[in-house]
């Protein structure tokens, strides 16, 4: 059966406005979350290391605020390294002690992500001509409804909300730091997103490295790849499909992004422990040695040469 061909034009005729209403709901819906964690919430458990010296002595509200507006953040922030690597996320790992009173905003603010990733789900491999080019549909779409900037992975990002029947969190993962192999085409799409003048010098110094076929783009940004461990106060009973029960007292999860603890009573009195481990450096493989170059060959983006033995 033939796949029914949509244009740009039906398409935003047909959500948007609807995926521009969801933005601004799910906007405002964020922002008023994050100051009811301000005022309301407790920090059981947050990275310190992300802050430096004189913010660590920083109260707990600054700490919070800080957290979740990287997190829960609509679009790419303004650091090259963010904006040049499409489908990347903040990455910063709390604990945070919340009053059941807010779980209707935290599931209303789910489901409003889950609406944004249904409308854009349809059209999420088609192109649209614009200026003579094939461009991603969604990309259009997009910035049609104000939105170019838009981290469709973190919009999507569900809030990891559970409720408190925990007696300990365990964290345990690695710090990365990855390298993206990039073609010429890669880079210049990259460079694209950015209108600075330093941006037209970088686009002419790429065009002297047409002939290559990769380059690297290194990340100038560490992020963690946790994984959580939850230790129960009392154990579960799980049936299997056999018929058979087993008890289980560990829940584990990726965990990408705080979690919200709903406690019922006092957030003050909620006693969870909370560990952390996470490896410095994480072990990497490669079937041939990679060298790449001492410094960047761009400014906007940080694009470096490769040099393979």
């Amino acid at each position: 059966m033939t796949k029914q061909k949509i244009s740009f034009e039906q398409r935003y005729d047909e959500i948007g406005q609807t995926l521009k209403s969801y933005f601004a709901t799910l906007d405002l819906a964020q922002k008023t979350f994050v100051n009811y964690c301000k005022f309301n919430g407790r920090l059981l458990f947050i990275e310190e290391q992300r802050f430096n010296e004189k913010e660590q002595g920083f109260s707990e509200q600054y700490k919070i605020v800080t957290a979740l507006q990287k997190v829960l953040a609509l679009e790419y922030n303004d650091a090259p390294s963010s904006f040049a690597l499409p489908g990347s996320t903040e990455t910063f790992h709390a604990v945070i002690a919340l009053p059941t009173e807010c779980e209707e905003t935290i599931m209303d603010i789910n489901e409003t992500k889950h609406l944004i990733g249904e409308l854009l789900a349809s059209t999420v491999d088609a192109r649209t001509k614009v200026d003579g080019n094939w461009t991603p549909m969604n990309k259009e779409l997009l910035r049609a409804i104000g939105r170019p900037r838009a981290n469709i992975k973190q919009v999507k990002r569900r809030l990891n909300v559970h409720k408190q029947q925990y007696s300990r969190i365990s964290y345990s993962g690695t710090w990365q730091r990855p390298n993206y192999r990039k073609t010429y085409e890669d880079v210049k799409a990259l460079l694209s997103q950015f209108t600075s003048e330093q941006a037209k010098y970088d686009r002419e110094t790429l065009e002297k490295y047409k002939h290559l076929k990769t380059f690297a783009l290194y990340y100038d940004k560490h992020y963690s790849s946790m994984d959580g461990n939850f230790k129960l106060k009392e154990p579960v009973i799980i049936k299997h499909k056999d018929g058979s029960e087993s008890e289980k007292s560990i829940l584990t999860q990726k965990i990408s992004s705080p979690i919200y603890l709903l406690c019922e009573g006092d957030v003050k009195d909620v006693d969870v422990e909370v560990r952390y481990k996470i490896k410095e450096n994480k072990n990497t493989r490669s079937s041939f040695k990679v060298v790449i170059g001492e410094k960047p060959i761009l400014r906007s983006v940080p694009v470096y040469l490769y040099h393979e033995e």
